[in-house]
């Protein structure tokens, strides 16, 4: 189409300006007014409508700190930015390109637009900006100038307009990896980041102070790093005035006085008195030596041009993300006291960190807080809500319940402004942008010491929880609210350091807290919840417990014997299980901290719904209260974790009929929410929670998973090599000691494929090897692992065998060929699709719990017709193997297809002795064949 008169009538206007003589007064506000905002709003932007074009307030921050002058939405999601300079200025300058990618990269969008209507530049601020690389991710098409406006307008329109925009057209500029933008690039470049500066600053510290323990180092290095972030923070949101570190560089270069350190101490006893708060707390920290050089390159990092972090735009919950990696490593010492960071023993023996999404944050803290906020009519009724994550980490839950607690208490002052106050009792200020009140800091700080309690194993953790909730504390203040004097409340009697599940009484059988080692006394770290929360204890307990409790596998090799021995003595739900795992623990010790109307939410994994290894704990839950909500999921909820979850809402001594089961769709909708019989559960706890109605599926499963015995009961599972590939495709045959390798595509019902794969020096193996040795040479059935129906294969040669591939062992031969025919049967595949159905996965697979749960037909040797059934499948099974080696040698096509319709004719026969093995009726039989 042609270009509308519009941007005829602008281009014309524009030449007429460029022309003629600059006016001094023709800033870029008023080019945006008069040539910008025509000029999006010719392609269908509502530039005015601050839901669909964000502007910039027009604050006169620091040129480094300052925000995009648009931001263009859709449904309020963030789309791209436009950045808008002086006609007269040139757009390929270096700083004016960085402001532009940084802020996109930042905020975060994948495109950004850089112009002055005399040109218009279009960068993709997905990538991390580098000052020095201008033309990175300039795409050159449309790079234009004005005078190409209206021949190229289709193009254009094509590509920018609101209705383009919407339909994918801008995205399509992506390479096809890319359009399905990973949102956590940018937390994962941070992260990178923040561990190389804790890594540079470790092995500085450590050489310079060759007295310092490892332990002081880990707290040095935090709060150094901590103090650092919080200031660059306040600085970016214009709260302080100044670049206090980059301040504290630029006197050392002058005057050289002292060390470059002395100068930053400086900053950090001029920010005590006015934030007060741990942070600023007089530290050991800051009488250590660092050295200048490594110290101001670890400044210049933190600023401009070399930081490609706008600590503005950066939120208070993405920094909750990195933080949640980061706990997940600590610095460690060499025999000559070099410093090392390295993953926590926990972390590795768990297999990694995985924070929780803000999706499950929000619905947590909705149906827990926002549930007891809607019983509170005044603000001092909110104030009594007592708060808990026990397990805090980097502060997320509490966040969130922090963000929800100020929503709360913002639209309540906006409804009821007679109610605010005057003076340093102010609670609000009006912020006229938004035309609502905003909390004061000082309010804000009355919020978290009345309502916010968390604990956490790992004083790190806690460290960064306190700093969280100050930055989120500071987010949206009025300068003239700042009150500069103790702004910060103290959150030492909030946020404590303790092992939430084992209280003094560890240290009362045969020592004492002094005579065990100092390991042992970190490691273990009680905390006595009665004592540390005396008041709320006292007062009946928490109103609300949220979180993501740790998963640990409870073993010898995962936790210190006596540890066991104390959750032994302890913990109801430890003696009773057979897979023994630390979220149970927690569930079961924060019900008897919820005082008698209280709520409690987890996310966990699904395993608490529907494995007997959490008989147990979900008694505990039915006896002391009753499930309320549970959330079930279309996808791995943890990025690179793939385990099954759900979130569960107990309410304590409120005996329900029903509960509530919601299912949240790939786009984080709740697509589908039904209601369940909770009266059958009370009276059978040791039952599995029902996630899905009842079906004639969903009831011979239950029926025959009540009936036969689980396969956790009859063999031992295994998980094959963790391997990454350097060439990221396999093809020739690895090999150790002349072993072959395989993969999971190697493996089919009955038989396995050696394919060519990449040489054994390609492959990086990162864990496996131990397990695997234990078993290589004795006969096992090995599982495929992708896909929606149970592939197995026999197997008595010696391989390494791929991750998705489980190894199942125990029985001897013959036994394991009876169980070979019920696992590839018709009737156990059914009961694992029935599973996906109730447990809905990113792609098709068969989960570790799913195989441990299977049930199995166990002969009876004293009985004569089991006898006789089991030797009936052995034939049938000896014979499947034999019919699939013979069509692997086979040649001609006839030959072929009379061996397929012998394969096929035997699987029958299987699944017919399977039906009888397990009792099946006709209609449970339909069931099975029908899929329905």
């Amino acid at each position: 189409m042609a270009a509308p008169d519009t941007i005829k009538k602008l281009v014309d206007d524009f030449e007429r300006l460029k022309g003629g003589p600059a006016p001094d007064s023709f800033d870029e506000a008023q080019l945006g007014t008069t040539y910008v905002e025509p000029f999006w709003e010719a392609l269908g932007w509502a530039v005015r409508d601050p839901r669909e074009v964000v502007k910039e307030k027009r604050v006169h921050l620091r040129a480094s700190t300052r925000s995009a002058d648009y931001c263009f939405q859709l449904a309020r999601k963030p789309q791209f930015i436009v950045e808008a300079k002086d006609y007269r200025k040139r757009l390929d300058d270096a700083d004016f390109i960085f402001q532009t990618k940084r802020y996109g990269y930042n905020l975060p969008v994948d495109f950004g637009v850089l112009t002055n209507f005399a040109g218009f530049r279009l960068f993709d601020t997905g990538l991390e900006p580098v000052y020095e690389n201008r033309a990175r991710g300039l795409f050159k098409k449309f790079d234009l100038p004005y005078t190409e406006y209206e021949e190229r307008w289709d193009e254009l329109a094509a590509v920018f307009s609101r209705e383009a925009v919407a339909a994918g057209a801008l995205r399509e500029l992506l390479p096809k990896a890319r359009r399905t933008r990973n949102k956590e690039a940018l937390d994962r470049k941070f992260f990178e980041r923040l561990n190389e500066w804790r890594a540079e600053l470790a092995r500085n510290v450590a050489l310079r102070n060759k007295d310092l323990g490892v332990h002081d180092i880990n707290e040095a290095v935090q709060r150094i790093l901590d103090r650092a972030i919080f200031m660059r923070v306040i600085e970016d949101r214009g709260i302080e005035a100044t670049e206090l570190l980059l301040d504290a560089l630029n006197r050392w270069k002058v005057e050289k006085e002292k060390d470059l350190y002395r100068y930053v101490v400086d900053k950090f006893r001029y920010l005590e008195p006015q934030y007060n708060g741990e942070l600023f707390y007089k530290h050991f920290s800051e009488d250590l030596m660092v050295d200048d050089k490594q110290l101001r390159d670890f400044i210049e990092s933190l600023y401009y041009p070399k930081c490609p972090y706008q600590f503005n735009v950066v939120g208070v919950e993405m920094l909750g993300t990195v933080y949640e990696r980061f706990l997940g490593s600590e610095i460690r010492l060499t025999p000559s006291h070099r410093a090392v960071v390295e993953p926590k023993p926990e972390v590795r023996k768990a297999g990694g960190v995985y924070y929780t999404p803000r999706y499950i944050v929000d619905y947590i803290v909705e149906n827990t807080v926002g549930e007891l906020l809607k019983k509170c009519k005044t603000p001092a009724a909110a104030a009594k809500l007592k708060i808990l994550d026990p397990a805090c980490g980097s502060g997320s839950f509490l966040l969130g319940a922090f963000r929800r607690l100020i929503d709360w208490h913002e639209d309540y002052f906006t409804a009821n402004p007679e109610k605010i106050g005057k003076g340093l009792a102010a609670a609000c200020w009006r912020d006229a942008d938004e035309e609502k009140y905003r909390l004061t800091a000082r309010f804000k700080g009355q919020i978290l010491v009345n309502n916010i309690f968390g604990v956490d194993i790992d004083d790190q953790a806690c460290e960064v929880t306190r700093m969280s909730l100050y930055l989120k504390l500071l987010e949206d203040v009025d300068a003239q609210f700042l009150m500069k004097t103790a702004l910060l409340p103290p959150l030492d009697a909030n946020v404590k350091c303790g092992n939430s599940l084992i209280g003094s009484d560890y240290f009362d059988v045969g020592q004492t807290f002094l005579s065990v080692d100092e390991d042992e006394r970190r490691c273990v770290n009680p905390f006595d919840w009665e004592v540390e929360f005396e008041e709320i204890m006292k007062a009946g307990g928490f109103d609300a417990v949220i979180g993501n409790p740790p998963y640990l596998n409870l073993t010898v090799g995962t936790c210190r014997h006596d540890i066991l021995t104390y959750y032994d003595k302890n913990y109801g739900s430890y003696r009773a299980a057979q897979s023994k795992n630390l979220f149970g623990l927690f569930i079961e010790r924060m019900l008897g901290l919820l005082n008698r109307s209280g709520l409690f939410s987890f996310i966990v994994p699904e395993g608490l719904a529907r494995t007997r290894s959490y008989k147990k704990v979900r008694e505990i839950i039915h006896s002391e209260g009753s499930l309320k909500n549970i959330l079930i999921f279309d996808k791995f909820v943890f990025e690179e974790a793939y385990i099954g979850s759900l979130v569960f809402v107990v309410t304590k001594n409120d005996k329900k009929e029903t509960y509530i089961v919601e299912r949240l769709n790939s786009d984080f909708e709740i697509d589908k929410s039904f209601r369940m019989d909770y009266s059958y559960l009370k009276a059978s706890p040791d039952l599995m929670w029902n996630t899905e109605p009842e079906t004639g599926g969903s009831l011979l499963v239950k029926r025959i998973g009540g009936v036969f015995p689980p396969a956790e009961n009859l063999f031992n599972f295994y998980k094959g090599m963790v391997v990454k590939d350097r060439r990221n495709h396999l093809r020739k045959v690895p090999k150790e000691r002349d072993l072959p390798f395989l993969l999971g595509n190697s493996l089919k019902r009955y038989y396995l494929e050696y394919k060519d794969y990449t040489s054994y020096d390609e492959l990086t193996i990162v864990g496996g090897t131990k397990v695997l040795s234990k078993h290589m040479e004795c006969p096992r059935l090995l599982v495929r692992r992708t896909g929606d129906f149970l592939c197995v294969s026999y197997t008595e040669d010696p391989q390494l065998v791929e991750s998705t591939i489980y190894i199942v062992a125990g029985p001897k031969r013959r036994e394991l060929l009876y169980y070979l025919g019920l696992f590839n049967s018709r009737l156990l595949t059914f009961v694992v699709r029935q599973r996906m159905i109730t447990n809905p996965q990113a792609f098709p697979q068969i989960l570790m719990t799913d195989l441990k749960e299977l049930p199995f037909k166990v002969i009876n040797p004293s009985v004569p017709a089991d006898v006789a059934r089991h030797d009936k499948m052995v034939a049938l099974v000896e014979e499947m193997l034999e019919l699939h080696k013979r069509l692997a040698a086979a040649k001609s096509d006839a030959d072929k297809q009379r061996l397929q319709r012998a394969i096929a004719a035997t699987d029958r026969k299987i699944d017919a002795l399977v039906y009888v093995l397990y009792g099946l009726t006709e209609e449970e039989i339909r069931v099975v064949e029908t899929g329905k």
